[in-house]
């Protein structure tokens, strides 16, 4: 009977010492939290980046294709005005 206090109270120790590593040591709980904090974050940024890529391909895909993005482009970039066209400044005088 008396090994087996032994037994278990050895059992205790390792247990108590186990739990300690893992809920304080650097390899431990905080650090996975942490970690999965930053990869909860990367994913966020890989899908803002993923949808920004999209909408850049689409661009690029409507700028081979046609004129109209080619002019669009130029006049709100550059002032782009056409043969038959007048253009009117508006200045507002605030």
């Amino acid at each position: 009977m008396e090994n087996v206090r032994w037994i278990l109270l050895l059992l205790v120790i390792v247990i108590l010492f186990m739990q300690i590593k893992i809920w304080v040591s650097e390899d431990g709980y905080q650090q996975m939290s942490v970690l999965q904090n930053s990869v909860d974050t990367q994913i966020k940024n890989n899908i803002f980046l993923e949808d920004r890529n999209k909408a850049l391909e689409v661009e690029i895909r409507d700028l081979k294709i046609g004129t109209e993005a080619i002019e669009e482009r130029a006049r709100k970039d550059l002032g782009l005005i056409g043969k038959d066209e007048i253009m009117y400044i508006i200045i507002d005088q605030n």
